[in-house]
């Protein structure tokens, strides 16, 4: 499998969890505001990648050089940096839809 059907596959199941959030928080919180709701049920997984992205990172920068070997800290820290940058975007995604979501069974 390519990487745009991994990252494919991994928007769908952050905006399917996404809705289900967004359908649990709109029945606890039913007065919040659409954009309080999508923003919060977009969280968890992107989150969870990001503190998974900022940990390898510190591993990978306070690592000494005998740890490193020939690359693997810089290949480390790269990788680190596009979890977090495709997390970033995925959360963006997860909360554009979540929104029309949210804002279609509202009216």
């Amino acid at each position: 499998m390519s990487d745009i059907g991994l990252v494919f596959i991994s928007g769908l199941a952050i905006t399917a969890l996404s809705v289900l959030c967004s359908h649990w928080i709109v029945a606890l919180r039913p007065r919040w505001s659409s954009r309080r709701i999508a923003l919060l049920s977009a969280l968890p997984l992107p989150l969870l990648a990001c503190l998974l992205a900022a940990f390898v990172f510190l591993r990978a920068a306070m690592a000494s050089k005998q740890d490193c070997g020939v690359d693997a800290c810089g290949m480390a820290m790269a990788g680190s940096m596009m979890l977090g940058l495709t997390a970033l975007i995925l959360y963006l995604v997860a909360f554009a839809i979540v929104y029309l979501i949210v804002q279609g069974y509202r009216k």
